[in-house]
């Protein structure tokens, strides 16, 4: 009956290890993924372990452990674990986008957590900005579309049309 409480333990012990471990100088983290899997398997709710850690995960060393393979796993754990989270899909794209350069992926992670209660219309607004940067033109301009119809406002629309415009003038010119 002590789960939560032990989790929060394992929490703090991952948070001063990797602390500890960077300000020495450290890169390797040997028991980071250790004490973050203990952690989200004694509550899997504990939503800051797989944010931040992930985070630690992800990071190049010597700022973090240069593992984002055990980042995007843990993050999938806990998406489901707590599927309705959207900003566990928000730190999935990031990852791929900032930490593995797949754009792709990056996009469809961004576009997934725009579809969870509570996302706000700039993750899909990110998706598509991803999806364009990454080549994606038609998965772009499909997204840029759906911000377009489902916009709340000028600015969003304007921005929507202006993206639109852009893609358009990409694919003329590549034909």
């Amino acid at each position: 009956g002590y789960e939560g409480l032990v989790a929060d333990f394992y929490w703090t012990r991952a948070v001063q290890y990797f602390g500890r471990e960077r300000l020495a100088g450290n890169s390797r983290f040997e028991q980071l993924d250790a004490l973050l899997k203990t952690t989200v398997t004694l509550d899997p709710h504990l939503l800051i372990a797989y944010r931040f850690g992930a985070i630690f995960l992800a990071e190049k060393p010597p700022a973090g452990a240069g593992q984002p393979d055990e980042a995007l796993a843990l993050i999938r754990r806990g998406i489901g674990a707590n599927p309705g989270y959207w900003r566990l899909w928000q730190d999935l794209g990031f990852i791929y986008y900032w930490d593995l350069r797949d754009y792709r992926r990056a996009a469809l992670a961004f576009e997934a957590g725009s579809r969870q209660p509570g996302a706000g219309v700039w993750m899909k607004t990110l998706a598509a900005s991803v999806a364009a940067q990454g080549g994606e033109l038609d998965t772009s301009r499909l997204l840029w579309t759906q911000v377009l119809r489902e916009a709340g406002n000028d600015t969003i629309r304007r921005s929507a049309l202006e993206h639109l415009g852009a893609i358009k003038a990409a694919q003329d010119i590549t034909r």
